[in-house]
């Protein structure tokens, strides 16, 4: 019974499927980021603020301050309309500042 010859791919093939690529050591320039150039006379490039995310956390907490104060003054009386509007006015701050939060993202990477 003679065997056909068999090339080093063909046992990878019907064993263990299609041989894979090895992946490069080198990224390719596509999934590189693109640094600013830096000149050694000119100081290093900043880092931004993230002046949106804690203005947000400020009204986080500041709401969060609101809800315990109002808590601890007006123990449990019932239902409260005043605790409803809170929650409300906490829900629909949320809201527009994460609508604002998306459209300046939305600008920033067109």
């Amino acid at each position: 019974m003679a065997s056909r010859h068999r090339g080093p791919g063909d046992y990878r093939q019907s064993v263990g499927g299609p041989r894979r690529r090895r992946q490069s050591t080198n990224p390719s320039p596509l999934t590189q980021q693109q640094s600013p150039p830096y000149r050694p006379g000119q100081p290093p490039p900043r880092k931004r603020h993230r002046v949106f995310l804690w203005v947000f956390l400020g009204i986080q907490v500041g709401f969060l301050a609101w809800v315990i104060y109002t808590g601890v003054t007006l123990p449990q009386s019932g239902p409260n309309d005043g605790f409803a509007l809170q929650m409300g006015l906490w829900v629909l701050t949320d809201l527009i500042t994460g609508t604002i939060y998306g459209i300046r993202q939305a600008r920033r990477s067109s």
